[in-house]
């Protein structure tokens, strides 16, 4: 096994969605408080004795969750595609980090926390 090293970096959003078309109680108008977590890994740290400088992955899924902070997930133009349950919201930043974060680590998971029982990841 080839050994790595791992930084996560966590952060949160609030957002308002529902589940269309879905018959539980997730089909209904609610909201959520997530907490995101990054997980970015490297085969060696850099200059400075780090993963990467946990300010700039900060800085970047920051910047992402601030297009869905406070927003009704249903109106944005991915989740008119895609249901906006945590599984789609990992997966769309996930995708929109990767971008952001290629050139600087690997990006391996986002986990999605939508309440204190209940973790996505999407990898």
């Amino acid at each position: 096994m080839q050994r790595k090293f791992e930084l996560a970096v966590t952060a949160n959003f609030a957002a308002a969605m529902k589940v269309t078309h879905y018959p539980g109680v997730c089909g209904q108008l609610h909201g959520h408080t997530y907490i995101v977590t990054a997980f970015l890994t490297t085969a060696t740290t850099d200059q400075h004795g780090m993963v990467v400088d946990h300010n700039i992955v900060h800085t970047i899924l920051a910047n992402i969750l601030a297009e869905i902070d406070h927003k009704y997930l249903n109106d944005l133009p991915y989740f008119k595609i895609k249901q906006p349950t945590s599984e789609h919201i990992a997966e769309f930043i996930f995708n929109k980090m990767f971008v952001k974060t290629e050139k600087i680590a690997a990006l391996t998971k986002i986990s999605i926390q939508e309440k204190p029982n209940v973790i996505v990841s999407y990898s």
